[in-house]
């Protein structure tokens, strides 16, 4: 990457069964916010997915949202391809 390496983490630690999911997003949520008020961002190259889809719309220009929103109108109709993910329909 001529600007920079895709860093990889993995966290663990013992989760309380009953709120694994909760739990999981206040990490995933502190620890993106962290790296994105220090200049990171959520874009990856395999996706940006549906968990980072809240730090993805501050970071992505409006101007791009509305081209893709115009392309999905056109190319997906019935909105059935991964709805919601980089833009609500």
């Amino acid at each position: 990457y001529p600007d920079g390496p895709c860093l990889y983490f993995t966290f663990g630690g013992v989760l309380d069964k009953r709120r694994q999911l909760e739990q999981f997003m206040e990490v995933l949520t502190t620890c993106t916010a962290a790296a994105v008020e220090h200049g990171g961002t959520t874009t990856h190259h395999h996706a940006v997915g549906r968990f980072h889809r809240p730090f993805y719309d501050r970071q992505r220009p409006e101007l791009f949202a509305r081209a893709l929103r115009a392309a999905k109108r056109e190319l997906d109709p019935k909105g059935m391809m991964n709805p919601g993910v980089l833009i609500d329909p």
